[in-house]
């Protein structure tokens, strides 16, 4: 089972996603700040990271770069994707987005990672 790093600080958003997820059988643990993003990236194992651009107490960027650290692929999820958001991300995808179109570029991502 591919455990997820999901990084959303808008509360309903994150749990709706979270739940597609675990109904889709990931294993997800959920924080809503990038710091905590990058605390849990340095302790536990994760196979993918799906970020947020605007965080409190630090950035998707931020996330992102400290997800390659540990060779994790990235997605970006953000309405304003900039130019560094493309650079430190494998995939960014809008935001809003359908939840089926958000579950299909996770599967996609897990495919080609692994």
């Amino acid at each position: 089972m591919a455990r997820i790093l999901l990084v959303e600080d808008h509360q309903a958003l994150a749990a709706l996603r979270c739940t597609i997820l675990n109904r889709s059988g990931y294993d997800v643990v959920c924080t809503g700040d990038g710091e905590e993003a990058c605390r849990l990236l340095n302790r536990e194992v994760f196979d993918l990271v799906v970020t947020d651009a605007m965080l409190p107490k630090g950035s998707g960027v931020e996330v992102a770069s400290a997800a390659q650290k540990h060779h994790l692929p990235v997605i970006f999820s953000s309405g304003w994707p900039s130019e560094k958001a493309r650079q430190v991300a494998d995939w960014v995808i809008p935001k809003p987005c359908s939840l089926s179109e958000f579950l299909r570029l996770v599967d996609s991502a897990l495919q080609k990672a692994y």
